[in-house]
């Protein structure tokens, strides 16, 4: 075999269909540039293969015209379909028939009548052979009619084994079609199915058998016996640019029958491309003859047809020309060429990925690949794909998120150009792999991934995106992208009523100029959870470095929508309600300027009375200890005195009441107590929290007092103030602290009362109680008693239940026996409730 001959197969066999250089060429056939150049030359002036003017220069192969090229979508989602028919009509005798499923008006019939046409060119059959059809429907009601086109002999009663092709191909040769085969019984499609293998077997039977079927599984049998079956995808499921051919070219086929020009607005153009209808591609022909019609009946000679209202991006299609079509299908053959190339430069474009190169180097990359497609021939056809995209872009990127693209020509060229390459390619085996372009650009680019998924799904009607789609990424959001990720807080508007949070969103962001704010409006029902959940879910997909979250809502309560997002946000947090755009405006213009997370806390406090913010969980937003003593909150103001003045202001003393503080540690998680250093209380508080919670009675212990100063001096107090504290509280806590806090009773009586009381306990209960639960019970009874004096005729306390098990019961019992001398003398009831608390102090040591 000559060398040039060799060159030639090796185009037929490895670059079929594709635009290659001379250096692919040459690795390919394992000779040298030069020589192989010095080939291609030859070749490309016997007329073989064509070459592009680019540098490089691009080389394919000059392949035979086939009928199926006239097909819109040969060379996109009709691909696989017509190599499946290339192979019924190719292989040897008729030993491979085919089904065609597809909906309503999908095209089966066109798609019989070009491999009729194609065989005709393979001379698989002559002209004298021929193409019959015969249409299904037409034998429902008498299916024994089907039959009879078969058989040898009309009287025949019995045909299984009598059915030939001979009555309908004298000469045993041609194209049989069945067209709605699922419209015949069982028992004739078994019959048609014995007439095909009989014509197989039959070595003078030449004819061929394409079968179409309406709908998937309306035809089991024929499905299951005939291995050969291709599907043609419903119009809506066909590529833009296809869709765009089909509505152009049906334009141009009713302008050739009425000779006049037709004039179409852009807006009818893309309507129609999205027609949605059971029929399919034949609904859209009669949709499109519909709206001639009704401009056609007043029409003058030779005057223009338009259809919807004139504008400067009509479209002008001619009676004697097709350029659009031509247009478009150069721009679709342009982009089918590339395979090769497309492999290389997306290994280019994960190696600099990989690199953590700019954002600048993979644009590059990624219009060093577009600029391989030729658009020279399809400039209004481009204009018209800019003219959509661009429409749809703007609406979302700048009504909605403020943001400006660039105007110039070529950058939306090269949009509608990488649009145009998604489209065509999304399901190559190119883009099949783990989504790495995807996955790096959202740990990079958050925001921005998050607004360009949204114009993708806006765009294609899709979420489903692999790494195909986000080639556009680097072509549209470039010149945007550090514009977007500059912004450091997530923003967010909340408000109940349709469109009143988008409508804000979009006058502070257009002013603004930037994407600050996200918007959600909701139901006047809409929960607290749902409202919580779609914040959740926008949260999930923002960055993880941002310096907090912002939400300003329109009505609800600060605390609940506080906690709720909280609980899965580790980011600080401001909350604003009674939303309005003027307080928004001037937060966006705060976040835009880059001010802290402290001062726009602190200025949304001022925005008027009517509104108010949180911007911290738990009690303070700053190192704080927390008292809460049983006795009542006199006792722990006194305790925040001695804190007060003993230690620097560097921590902040919050008193609370028991009740509430035992509500706090149960209803709340350990984010909500990130700011508490130490709890201290006058009893044994236990909590699954990992929290310091200190008896104020333990320092009288060696190993609590210690535990104290370390706290202390690790919030930054000085050991000269918690030496001094702590000399302070045993003051407090000791006997003459008793007298002092003790308002009108006599320290002395009372206090005798008291010990004589604990006395009885320790008699009772056989007990030795230490010094400092005793001095625990002398405070806590002394005052307990001025307290009930002090609430005379307020005694019931009807919210509690004495516990039904035996040693409560016993309890309760003899405390009542106890306190009888303290309630005569006293004059005084002691309630459960009260008698509820000694025994929270002394439970520990009944057992």
């Amino acid at each position: 075999m000559k060398s040039i001959d060799k060159i030639y197969n090796i185009f037929i066999n490895n670059f079929h269909d594709q635009k290659v250089t001379t250096i692919e060429v040459a690795k390919a056939a394992g000779l040298s540039r030069g020589v192989v150049s010095s080939y291609l030359s030859s070749l490309y002036s016997q007329g073989k293969v064509t070459k592009t003017h680019s540098r490089p220069v691009f080389w394919q192969i000059v392949k035979p015209k086939s009928s199926f090229d006239e097909l819109i979508g040969a060379k996109g989602s009709l691909a696989d379909v017509i190599i499946h028919c290339k192979e019924s009509l190719s292989y040897p005798d008729n030993d491979l028939p085919l089904i065609i499923t597809g909906n309503n008006g999908t095209g089966k019939k066109l798609l019989a009548q070009k491999m009729y046409e194609e065989a005709l060119t393979r001379k698989v059959i002559t002209k004298t052979d021929p193409f019959i059809k015969i249409n299904a429907s037409d034998y429902v009601s008498n299916q024994r009619n089907f039959i009879k086109l078969f058989q040898k002999s009309k009287k025949c009663s019995k045909f299984d084994n009598i059915l030939s092709t001979k009555s309908l191909f004298p000469n045993n040769k041609g194209i049989l079609f069945i067209h709605e085969a699922q419209k015949l019984s069982q028992n004739n499609q078994q019959l048609l199915l014995n007439l095909i293998k009989s014509a197989i077997r039959d070595i003078k039977c030449q004819v061929r058998f394409i079968i179409s079927i309406t709908g998937f599984e309306d035809c089991l049998l024929l499905n299951k016996k005939i291995g050969l079956q291709i599907k043609l995808p419903d119009f809506l499921d066909r590529y833009f640019f296809e869709r765009l051919s089909l509505v152009l070219n049906f334009f141009y086929l009713e302008a050739q029958k009425i000779k006049h020009p037709i004039i179409i607005n852009t807006k009818i153009v893309k309507q129609l491309t999205m027609y949605d209808h059971p029929d399919n591609i034949a609904a859209l022909e009669n949709k499109i003859k519909l709206l001639l019609a009704k401009s056609y009946v007043n029409l003058l000679p030779k005057e223009e047809i338009y259809i919807g209202l004139p504008n400067k991006l009509n479209i002008k299609i001619s009676s004697s020309q097709n350029d659009l079509n031509i247009e478009l299908s150069n721009l679709i053959n342009s982009f089918m060429q590339l395979k090769p190339s497309v492999s290389r430069i997306m290994d280019d474009l994960i190696h600099s990925i990989k690199l953590d190169q700019q954002l600048s180097e993979q644009n590059f990359i990624v219009m060093k690949l577009l600029h391989l497609i030729n658009i020279s021939e399809s400039p209004k056809t481009l204009d018209l794909i800019n003219d959509h995209l661009k429409i749809k872009i703007q609406t979302e990127l700048t009504e909605k998120y403020g943001l400006s693209l660039p105007e110039n020509k070529d950058f939306w060229n090269r949009c509608s150009l990488c649009t145009a390459f998604i489209v065509i390619y999304n399901k190559s085996s190119i883009f099949r792999e783990n989504n790495t372009i995807k996955n790096t650009l959202q740990n990079k680019y958050p925001r921005s991934i998050y607004l360009f998924e949204k114009i993708f799904e806006d765009l294609f009607k899709t979420s489903k995106l692999n790494d195909c789609h986000f080639l556009l990424f680097f072509i549209l959001m470039t010149p945007i992208v550090n514009k977007i990720e500059g912004i450091k807080y997530n923003c967010i508007l909340l408000a109940h009523g349709q469109g009143i949070a988008s409508n804000i969103q979009k006058v502070v962001n257009s002013l603004c100029g930037n994407y600050i704010f996200e918007s959600f409006d909701m139901q006047l029902d809409t929960s607290i959870k749902q409202i919580s959940s779609s914040v959740k879910q926008y949260l999930e997909k923002q960055n993880n470095y941002v310096k907090g979250t912002i939400i300003l809502f329109d009505m609800g309560s600060l605390s609940q929508i506080f906690n709720e997002i909280k609980k899965y946000s580790h980011k600080r947090l401001i909350v604003i309600n009674n939303l309005t755009t003027a307080m928004a405006l001037d937060t966006g213009l705060r976040v835009q300027r880059n001010d802290s997370f402290k001062e726009i806390a602190l200025e949304s406090q001022h925005y008027g009375e009517t509104t108010g913010s949180q911007y911290y969980e738990g009690l303070a937003d700053h190192p704080h200890i927390i008292i809460s003593c049983m006795s009542g909150i006199g006792l722990s103001t006194e305790i925040k005195d001695v804190f007060k003045s003993t230690l620097s202001d560097q921590l902040e003393i919050i008193t609370i009441d028991y009740k509430e503080l035992i509500n706090i540690l149960k209803n709340n998680n350990q984010s909500f107590f990130a700011n508490t250093i130490l709890i201290l209380t006058t009893t044994n508080i236990n909590s699954d929290l990992s929290l310091n919670i200190m008896n104020i009675y333990d320092v009288f212990d060696r190993d609590a007092s210690i535990k104290l100063k370390k706290i202390l001096k690790e919030s930054g107090e000085t050991q000269k103030n918690v030496k001094l504290l702590i000399e302070q509280l045993l003051h407090l806590f000791s006997v003459e602290g008793i007298k002092t806090r003790l308002q009108f009773l006599n320290p002395d009586i009372i206090i005798e009362e008291a010990q004589n009381a604990v006395a009885h306990y320790e008699s009772y209960y056989n007990l030795s109680l230490n010094s400092k639960l005793k001095l625990n019970l002398y405070m806590h009874i002394s005052l307990m008693v001025e307290r009930m004096i002090l609430r005379k005729g307020r005694y019931d306390d009807p919210s509690y239940t004495i516990d039904n098990d035996s040693k409560t019961k016993e309890f309760f019992s003899i405390s009542k026996d106890i306190f009888k001398s303290i309630q005569d003398k006293f004059n005084v009831k002691i309630t459960n409730f009260e008698i509820s608390l000694i025994y929270q102090l002394l439970k520990d040591c009944l057992n």
